[in-house]
């Protein structure tokens, strides 16, 4: 009952900390004013940022004229959930949005119909241009935004004419979730050699702690498990405490899938796992069979849009990823199956579980959970809930220290080797193809706005998450965040991040199916007569191994298959 309570305010106040759908669509117009109409993604990043932004925008420009008998702007906010790329394809061009925040969608697919607004002046030029002027001014960036970008996304943004239509809107990844707090308070960190109790964990706070998976001590992974037995002599540890070591929602078990493939693209590294998007270079690590003790034999192959298959469905990486999953949910000491397997379990609901759980008589302590990186915003409510409750000083978001967990690698040989972040989500901004003309320089400006240093901090201030740009916060702006704020930025700034993106035309053609791990498409898996989509369904419900699982993706996308539903259509196949 007292679980319920938690949950109930937590609603009640998610209205009324981040926002009801449709925020900002009633807002009354001034016609005195320039209107420009923004649409965000209705999800974890919330519109909290875009309405700061809007003030500032509007103070900026409110003596500046874009329309003759007007002065000033006003930026009118909406937050929808509806903006899957077949709703925008349908309604785009009628509709009467102007610039978007979203994720999801198929850029060139947008683009090659004509949906999408040139903003390449906004892109390449510096951010102290200013539009109406057609000139630059003092006491700005100097810097373009296109300066301020990933060489991937430029390569992948700039269309086949040269123009960009479209940028990225935030930096995303899925992982493990850890609570700093409990592992330090229940000794949960693994000991240098010959330092810890028998089961090889730290004494107390001042034992000295292994070297983590990038092998180095002295950083932020110490103590962290290094490998995939350690992860689960983890959990063991975590069960003989009578904690419960992980949990993830069961309404979305797909989450799971992005778990192998983030331990996939850890383990491929950055060459090999592009391969998978590009389809052009040599695969190291293909496997050509399954040992008795688990192990793979592997070899290597040229990778060309004909064979790309090979990748999905053949790479170690991922079969070891699903050896993880495997281990995982074959103890159900590790977490609640009624939980995990229930449509009704919900992401906030896990995350509800993850934070309070501590807090509660009767309620399991939970150690880690399998989210994405906006997983804290998203919690906002539960944060203010629990602080209510429980007191700001114990249960608030600035009391809490949470973090992502740096991979376990497979196998001990692959201790040292570089963290790999795999990007997700596909996020864009984007300016609606059918803008009326004399709105160009609004548009323009507003965009190179969204895009300053302060901007992009602020961004990361509001939502604790980060956008994949290069910019700065100040020592006051990273310390005023949660602990988990304060290490996004970090692994912003410290981390490798890869990117999906590619211009191959075959990616062009499927880029929902390359990239959109619940549609099925690269965890699509034939065992017997049966097609699985999702990994811990098929497994805890279908008692598929990870072998099976893995054999099964031959089985479901072959060279007939590849030819049929990802190749036909495309020119170049080569």
């Amino acid at each position: 009952m007292k679980k319920i309570g938690v949950i109930a305010l937590a609603a009640i106040l998610m209205c009324g900390s981040v926002g009801c759908a449709g925020r900002g669509e009633t807002e009354k117009v001034d016609k005195t004013k320039t209107q420009l109409y923004v649409t965000t993604f209705e999800g974890g990043y919330g519109a909290g940022w875009l309405e700061l932004i809007k003030t500032r925008f509007q103070e900026q420009y409110a003596e500046v004229s874009f329309e003759d008998g007007k002065k000033g702007v006003q930026v009118i906010v909406k937050e929808d959930r509806n903006l899957t790329n077949e709703t925008l394809v349908n309604n785009l061009a009628g509709s009467d949005q102007e610039v978007f925040f979203t994720e999801s969608v198929n850029y060139y697919d947008l683009q090659g119909r004509g949906l999408l607004y040139d903003i390449s002046d906004a892109v390449t030029k510096p951010l102290n241009y200013d539009f109406q002027s057609a000139s630059t001014v003092s006491g700005e960036e100097e810097v373009s935004l296109e300066g301020k970008m990933r060489d991937v996304h430029k390569e992948y943004f700039k269309a086949d004419d040269g123009k960009y239509y479209g940028i990225p809107f935030y930096e995303a990844n899925y992982g493990i979730v850890y609570d700093v707090d409990l592992f330090e308070k229940e000794l949960l960190y693994f000991a240098a050699e010959g330092a810890g109790d028998a089961k090889g964990f730290i004494r107390n706070e001042k034992t000295a702690r292994s070297a983590g998976p990038d092998g180095k001590t002295g950083t932020s992974d110490d103590g962290l498990p290094a490998t995939y037995d350690d992860f689960f002599k983890l959990c063991d540890n975590m069960v003989s405490k009578k904690l419960t070591p992980i949990t993830w929602n069961g309404k979305n078990p797909h989450y799971m899938n992005t778990i192998v493939e983030a331990l996939q693209t850890d383990y491929e590294g950055e060459a090999n796992m592009r391969l998978n998007y590009t389809c052009d270079g040599v695969a190291e690590n293909l496997v050509s069979s399954i040992n008795a003790d688990g192990s793979v034999e592997t070899y290597s192959e040229t990778i060309t849009a004909d064979n790309g298959y090979l990748t999905w469905t053949k790479q170690a990486g991922k079969y070891y990823g699903l050896k993880f999953v495997e281990r995982l949910v074959a103890n159900e000491t590790y977490y609640s199956k009624k939980d995990v397997i229930s449509p009704s379990y919900e992401h906030v609901d896990a995350q509800n579980a993850f934070v309070t759980g501590k807090f509660i008589t009767g309620n399991p302590t939970i150690g880690m959970l399998i989210d994405g990186s906006w997983w804290h915003n998203e919690a906002s409510a539960t944060f203010k809930a629990a602080g209510k409750k429980f007191g700001q000083e114990v249960a608030g978001a600035k009391a809490r220290r949470f973090s992502f967990m740096p991979l376990p690698k497979a196998t001990a040989d692959k201790v040292g080797e570089e963290y790999t972040i795999l990007e997700t989500n596909s996020s864009i901004c984007f300016v609606n193809g059918n803008l009326n003309p004399k709105k160009d320089k609004l548009v323009k400006e507003f965009i190179q706005f969204c895009h300053t240093n302060t901007s992009l901090a602020e961004f990361t201030s509001e939502t604790y998450t980060c956008k994949p740009y290069t910019y700065t916060m100040t020592e006051a702006e990273i310390s005023a965040m949660p602990y988990w704020g304060r290490e996004l930025y970090r692994l912003h700034s410290e981390a490798k991040f890869m990117s999906t993106y590619s211009k191959n035309p075959v990616y062009k053609a499927n880029a929902d199916k390359f990239t959109q791990y619940y549609t099925g498409a690269t965890f699509e898996s034939k065992v017997g007569h049966i097609t699985h989509t999702v990994v811990p369904t098929a497994m805890i419900e279908d008692g598929v191994t990870a072998e099976e699982y893995f054999n099964g993706l031959a089985n479901a996308i072959t060279a007939t298959v590849w030819e049929r539903d990802f190749l036909s259509g495309v020119g170049n196949k080569s």
